[in-house]
């Protein structure tokens, strides 16, 4: 995806990997499973991961971003009630293969 914050989704949680750092955003709707999945894709990437809390993004998250803008949000998508998945995630073959 782009780098930039027209790729964020309040419905989901974001891996940014810079230079010196590895950003961990958490959108309200994001789930649990989703933050876990993350957090495992981060710990790939090397360097300390910092998670930042969608509403309270430090300014340097936004300037990796090239600014604050709008973004995918709404209430709607906050509170999406979904069902089980399951998903297989692998390295072997030295990229992350996700499988759904």
């Amino acid at each position: 995806m782009e780098p930039v914050a027209s790729s964020l989704n309040t419905n989901d949680v974001f891996v940014l990997k810079a230079s010196n750092s590895v950003k961990l955003w958490v959108g309200k709707g994001g789930t649990p499973e989703e933050k876990e999945a993350a957090k495992y894709v981060a710990s790939l990437l090397g360097g300390t991961v910092s998670e930042v809390q969608e509403t309270k993004e430090p300014a340097d998250f936004w300037a990796l971003l090239g600014g604050k803008k709008e973004y995918q949000t709404s209430k709607t998508l906050e509170n999406t009630v979904r069902a089980p998945r399951l998903f297989g995630c692998s390295n072997k073959t030295g990229r992350v293969i996700v499988s759904i």
